[in-house]
């Protein structure tokens, strides 16, 4: 079939899709974080709820922390994809192939319906719902839910709400709108327990985990007047040259405390001779674009990258990059700005 793009405001048509086919794969993203599993989870229980067969399978398993989440004992290894019967696959929080890591080459068909909310996305699937403007893909899924008419389950709101609220920082990012709060506030309407599911994503760290990011904290640098501001992971979190947790979103929302900054980095080892970088921006600088230039992508206010490289030398290419684009979108820096 030729590809199919899906708007918001016509989300009749994707439900009318997945109306058609019996039997679903859901996949999300590699190192699968709380608005990817969400919206996996909420999907598989939108579509079970319309009589059909479905299946949770991902390259990587549920980290500990978004345990909570309910069903997500039920998502399958890659091995899986061997035993099972299915009509089509859905990917969700996907940006590309490339995000679902080796599972993708284990599919025994293309990609059939691709949601997704990064402006970066590379329109892969058949069929391709795809909204920048969302705060998350389970805001996403709050809103398919409600043009199908379908009330919200306990366990559904809850997997809903918390990727809502991981993706929004707690809805402090520049993405959340009156929209993301309204779908917030409903969701909260069902009994659904706020304060429990935000512990659990942002109060639920060990000992060992704080160690980490305060030795993370402790490796901060700037440049540009302070208008970029970096990080390089903890050797006390890593494990076979890789990072053994998610601690981003902790130490760069500190480091957005600098009241200059404008861009801010959070270099992680990823294996050998690997690094992955977060980029996180207040709005001025697309980081997006930043990323691009490394093989990533993203939004233009979050995204991320891997690059090939010991980690000084990764750390150097990005934060000169990053220097100058901001230099390019803000004028006064160009000279005289110092290092």
């Amino acid at each position: 079939m030729n590809k199919v793009l899906v708007s918001t405001d016509e989300l009749y048509r994707l439900i009318d899709f997945l109306d058609r086919y019996d039997n679903y794969v859901i996949s999300c993203h590699i190192n699968p974080e709380c608005d990817a599993l969400g919206s996996q989870l909420a999907l598989a229980s939108f579509l079970k709820r319309r009589g059909k067969n479905v299946f949770m399978v991902d390259q990587d398993p549920v980290p500990q922390e978004f345990s909570f989440l309910p069903g997500s004992k039920h998502i399958l290894g890659p091995e899986a994809l061997d035993e099972i019967h299915y009509d089509a696959v859905i990917t969700v929080d996907c940006s590309g192939e490339d995000r679902l890591g080796q599972i993708y080459e284990r599919y025994r068909h293309k990609v059939y319906i691709n949601i997704d909310h990064h402006i970066s996305n590379t329109l892969f699937g058949e069929i391709n719902w795809v909204e920048p403007k969302a705060s998350s893909v389970c805001e996403m899924m709050y809103r398919l839910f409600k043009a199908a008419k379908m009330d919200f389950q306990k366990r559904e709101a809850v997997n809903i709400y918390a990727g809502i609220v991981n993706d929004t920082g707690c809805f402090r990012y520049p993405n959340t709108t009156s929209f993301t709060h309204q779908a917030a506030a409903d969701l909260l309407s069902v009994g659904i327990d706020g304060y429990a599911i935000y512990q659990k994503i942002y109060e639920h760290r060990s000992f060992h985990q704080i160690r980490v990011v305060a030795e993370t904290l402790a490796t901060i640098s700037s440049a540009l007047r302070s208008k970029v501001v970096w990080m390089i992971y903890s050797p006390l979190g890593v494990k076979d040259g890789k990072a053994m947790y998610d601690i981003s979103d902790e130490v760069l929302n500190i480091a957005r405390q600098v009241k200059d900054a404008e861009v801010f980095l959070l270099f992680k080892p990823a294996g050998e001779k690997r690094v992955r970088i977060n980029f996180r921006s207040r709005g001025k600088v697309d980081v997006n674009k930043v990323a691009q230039m490394f093989g990533g992508g993203g939004h233009s206010t979050a995204s991320g990258c891997s690059i090939e490289g010991e980690m000084e030398d990764v750390v150097k290419m990005v934060v000169d990059a990053v220097k100058q684009e901001i230099k390019y979108v803000i004028p006064s820096l160009r000279h005289n700005a110092g290092k």
